[in-house]
Parts: structure tokens; C-alpha cells; sequence
């Protein structure tokens, strides 16, 4: 299954290298102010905002969730080697198209459906001529596989696979497309065509690996000289370059085989100069649909995600009815009456059963006119606009629906089997009394039980941890489920350490430093 494991980040701001991250359902970060918590949440959606928008640069680094200016804003200044590096951990299906061999007659799927673990890096550096950033490496690892792809001035500057490298030739065009995560590597070569007044020069798409593979096998021995194209690539297709001994056995099994074929691989062994440079070529073939699986993996994290900024917005007595479509609750929280209001009455009342449970209140709609407002009722029965409730309430009403419209989607029958819903808050306890502090963390661990969910929690509440504890010690929650990144940087220093603290069974915190939350 086709799953992010865990993600991380180089030289992003603070943070020289965190590490990765893995996913799990309740990540909590903490540290003092300017300690790199906030820059590492909104990583998420700065990838998010980033794979939606076709774009001059790898990364969108100001749009409609988070603003971190521009590259030169964003990378460390004191690290040597002036890049911003995204890191990630997959597993991947090889039933996926990554693992296929492509060309422009055949699109040949692969039968098994192992899975892969892969570890990748994209790294981004500012153009020579300083004005926007553009991506200086890519590399894999998948297995004991290495991929790496190498940029100059936004064009390939090489390929390397395990101990194979591919120069491209000066004469091909190369598109590299920025509409995702990971580029797209599209060449053309020149062509002479013939047209009515003589003749012109054309591009059209050529896949020189391909190329490169059917020499190799002329070249090499494996056919006969006079073998056309079509028959090769009908061995070829047949073959999974997944792991040496896979291709060795695929190589001597292939169906209607030619003579001068069966003798060849008769002799290989996998130590074989010849079949590891034969396999290294096949592999070569199959990056594009390797960098899609991996994009395709991503983004699907990335835009199954949801961000709550730290000041939300304040409730009004009245709001100014929209016709717009409102999907999800917005960063700011300004879009809450509208969302709410475009809930069926079912699950109005499933949601203010949830409320009512964990934070013993209700909230309605009521349409005036042209005008929306939005009341709450507490716990003594008493209803009131929520723009005369106290200002705590109408920061926490964004996370609360946004936490159960999540849980609640990721738990329909027509989300199951997708991608894990991933919710990023930033300071959920703001202008909360420590009692209300704590109640927050019942309220992510309901969403949690409710639904398959990841939370990203950025906090500076004591109450929040400490409930989480006695929730363990309860056995309400899985020790195993919670991880508590803490963010440490020194005064004077540029640099961000990022300790991993994690609860026992019991819900005492190992490796907590004493004093942690002390002024």
C-alpha cells in the first residue's frame, strides 16, 4: 500500500536538519518562541499550497495558507551549503506505476505487489541569477538502489543510478515540469521534417533511456543484429528490474524468447558487469514512473491536509451570507458560520453531540435577512450570540468542527481505504483557561479514536501534555500513538535540535528534561 511514513526538513529557516519525522496519529511539538515549531507545522502546507499551483519555482513559498517569503527568507543563513532540503519516507506498491516498463507502443504492468521502502530527498537552491529558487538534486533510495538527478540552470544536469551515469546530449530539449512536488523530465530531440516549401526543424518527444537500453542489448549480444525494435521491447516487457535476482529470473523465463537471447542470459550471473549495467539502464527507464508514484504519494498527504494558523478569527455578531461552495474550515477560522450552516441538520446535531461531550456546549445558526449569526449554548441551557461569549470560545470552535469534519469524512464509507486525514493546529490553547487546556486534549483524542486522523499539534501548554498523560495512564489513548517533538535552540544560536520525547505506559514523559515548561 502506497503510504508516507514520515517527512522532515534541512535548512529551513532554524531547523538545519530534523530528521524524519515519522507520521503518527498525535504529534505534538514544543519549544520556546523562535525555536522552529511553527516553521516545521506549516510545512505541510506550505507543500499543500506548493501542489496545487503550476509555478516558476519548485516551491510556493507565499500563497493562500502560509507566507514564508521567498527562498532567500527561507533558508538558514548560517548553513555551508545554501539549499533547503525536503526529505521523505515512503512505501510504495510496486503494482503502482513505478515500477513498469514504458514505452511508446506498450504500458506493461508488472504482476507482483511487493512493496518498497523509499527514502527521498528534494533539494532546492537559489538560481544563479537570484531571483527565484530552482531544484539543485533529487535523489532516491529504494532498497540497495541509489537515484540520483542533478540540475543546472533548471535543466538536467545528470542522471546517476547505482554506479550508471547518463550526460544528456546538448542537442535535446528538455521540459521540466513544476505543476506538482516532483518535476516531470520530458526530452526532445531535433528532426529534420519535410513540409511543402522543402524542409523544417522539428522537436519531438524522445525517451533516450529507451534508446539506451536497445543498443546496450544489440551491442551486447542479446539479439541478433538485425532484431527490430518491436521485438526487443516485447522481451523487455516482460522483465521486473525490481531487485537483481527478479530480473535474472524474469531474463530466463521470458515467453516466445529468441535463441540468441536464451544463450546470452544462460551464462549471467547477477555480479555480471553486463547485467548490471543492463538492469541499471532498465531502472533508468522506469524513473519517470518512479518520480510519479512518489508525487502521486505526496501530494496525496499533502492536499488530505488541513491548517488552523494560531490567531483565528474573532466571531462577529452578524455575518454577510455567501454563495460559495465552503469545503473545509479555512486557516484563519473566518469561514466557521458559513461552514457550519452548510451542514445538514443530521450532522448539526452529530456535531453538537460531540460538542456537548467533550466541551459541554452547543452552537446553532439563526438567517436574518441577508445576515448569518451564530449562537452558542452552554451547559446551563443559556444561549447567546457567540460575538458576547467569551473570546476563548471563538478561537476553539474552528478546531473543534474542523477536528470533527475530518474525523467524520476520513470515517465515512466513501472515504475508507484513502489516504490518512492530516489536521496541523498552531497554539489550539490560546486565550484558554488551563482547565479548557486540558479538555482540548480529550477533544484530539476523540478525533483520533473517531477515525483513522494524524494531528499535528503545535502548543505551549503544560495542561495539554500532562493530559495526555493521565488519558494513557487511563488507557484512553496508545503510548505508541503519541510522539512529543521538542525544539531546542540555544540564545545566539542559528541552529534548532529537535529531540524526540515519548509517554510510557503509565503516561510519565521519558526523556523530559526537567523544568521543560519553567519561565
Amino acid at each position: 500500500m502506497d503510504k508516507l511514513l514520515g517527512f522532515g526538513v534541512k535548512n529551513l529557516r532554524s531547523l538545519e536538519d530534523t530528521g524524519l519525522v515519522k507520521v503518527k496519529p498525535l504529534t505534538i511539538l514544543v519549544g520556546r518562541n523562535s525555536a522552529g515549531k511553527s516553521t516545521f507545522a506549516r510545512t505541510i502546507p506550505l507543500l499543500r499550497q506548493t501542489s496545487m499551483e503550476n509555478k516558476r519555482e519548485p516551491i510556493l513559498w507565499w500563497g493562500n495558507l502560509v507566507d514564508f517569503g521567498s527562498f532567500a527568507e527561507s533558508v538558514n543563513k548560517k548553513c555551508l551549503r545554501q539549499e533547503i532540503e525536503f526529505d521523505f519516507e515512503l512505501e510504495m506498491d510496486s503494482s503502482s506505476d513505478g515500477m513498469i516498463f514504458e514505452t511508446s507502443n506498450y504500458f506493461i504492468e508488472l504482476p507482483d505487489n511487493r512493496t518498497s521502502l523509499a527514502k527521498v530527498g528534494i533539494s532546492i537552491a537559489q538560481s544563479a541569477a537570484g531571483k527565484l529558487s530552482e531544484h539543485r538534486s533529487i535523489s532516491i533510495k529504494m532498497g540497495n538502489d541509489s537515484y540520483g538527478i542533478n540540475f543546472e540552470a533548471g535543466k538536467v544536469a545528470s542522471i546517476e543510478i547505482n554506479n550508471y551515469k547518463w550526460i544528456p546530449n546538448s542537442s535535446l530539449r528538455q521540459t521540466i515540469s513544476l505543476d506538482s512536488l516532483i518535476p516531470t523530465l520530458e526530452f526532445h530531440q531535433p528532426r529534420r521534417i519535410a513540409v511543402k516549401e522543402g524542409e523544417v526543424q522539428a522537436y519531438v518527444r524522445h525517451d533516450p533511456h529507451i534508446n539506451n537500453v536497445l543498443s546496450f542489448v544489440r551491442n551486447a549480444s542479446f539479439f541478433h543484429g538485425n532484431s527490430s525494435r518491436d521485438a526487443i521491447v516485447d522481451v523487455l516487457a516482460q522483465l521486473d528490474p525490481g531487485t537483481p535476482e527478479n530480473l535474472l529470473a524474469t531474463m530466463k523465463s521470458v515467453i516466445n524468447a529468441p535463441q540468441t537471447w536464451k544463450l546470452r542470459v544462460a551464462i549471467l550471473t547477477t555480479g555480471n558487469y553486463d547485467f548490471i549495467r543492463f538492469r541499471n539502464l532498465l531502472l533508468a527507464v522506469n524513473l519517470n514512473g518512479i518520480l510519479r508514484s512518489i508525487n502521486r504519494i505526496i501530494v496525496g498527504f499533502v492536499t488530505q491536509s488541513t491548517y488552523l494558523e494560531p490567531l483565528r478569527a474573532t466571531a462577529e455578531r452578524y455575518y454577510r451570507k455567501q454563495s460559495l461552495s465552503v469545503a473545509e474550515v479555512d486557516s484563519k477560522g473566518a469561514n466557521v458560520p458559513f461552514f457550519f450552516d452548510s451542514l445538514s441538520q443530521f450532522e448539526k446535531n452529530r456535531f453538537n453531540e460531540w460538542m456537548q461531550e467533550h466541551l459541554n456546549a452547543s452552537i446553532s445558526a439563526e438567517s436574518e435577512g441577508g445576515h448569518l449569526s451564530l449562537k452558542l449554548k452552554d451547559s446551563s441551557g443559556i444561549e447567546a450570540n457567540l460575538a458576547d461569549v467569551g473570546f476563548g470560545f471563538s478561537q476553539v470552535l474552528p478546531i473543534a468542527l474542523q477536528l470533527w469534519h475530518s474525523a467524520d469524512n476520513s470515517n465515512s464509507s466513501t472515504k475508507r481505504n484513502t489516504v490518512r486525514s492530516t489536521v496541523v493546529i498552531e497554539q489550539p490553547e490560546l486565550h484558554l483557561h488551563p482547565e479548557y487546556q486540558a479538555k482540548l486534549a480529550d477533544l484530539f483524542v476523540s478525533a483520533i479514536e473517531k477515525a483513522p486522523l494524524n494531528l499535528i499539534i503545535e502548543t505551549h501548554s503544560s495542561s495539554i501534555i500532562n493530559r495526555l498523560g493521565i488519558l494513557i495512564s487511563k488507557k484512553r489513548l496508545d503510548p505508541e500513538s503519541v510522539q512529543i517533538l521538542r525544539f531546542e535552540r540555544q540564545e545566539g544560536d542559528f541552529h534548532t535540535t529537535v529531540k524526540k520525547s515519548e509517554f510510557s505506559e503509565k503516561g510519565q514523559l521519558k526523556d523530559w528534561p526537567y523544568g521543560f515548561f519553567d519561565a
